[in-house]
């Protein structure tokens, strides 16, 4: 995991304070779990295209994806 990066922004000397008391914040794996989720960005395209034609019958039958198969694939894509 690289090394955290803290970026203080303080025009007053109580924000210096609150800012620095937050180093010492830890959270746990599944509250960084949440928040990794909550700003995950979107598949691009044509990435999620490809893996969402190549999810599809392979004899090239006309039967269209179904909800969780679409949802499945995008999944892999983050």
């Amino acid at each position: 995991m690289p090394p955290d990066v803290i970026i203080l922004g303080a025009k007053k000397p109580e924000q210096l304070a609150d800012n620095l008391a937050a180093t010492g914040l830890e959270l746990s794996s599944e509250h960084v779990k949440l928040l990794d989720e909550a700003s995950a960005l979107p598949a691009e395209y044509p990435g999620w295209m490809v893996e969402f034609q190549n999810s599809r019958d392979p004899r090239g039958a006309s039967r269209p994806a179904t909800e969780a198969e679409i949802r499945a694939a995008t999944a892999r894509l983050r």
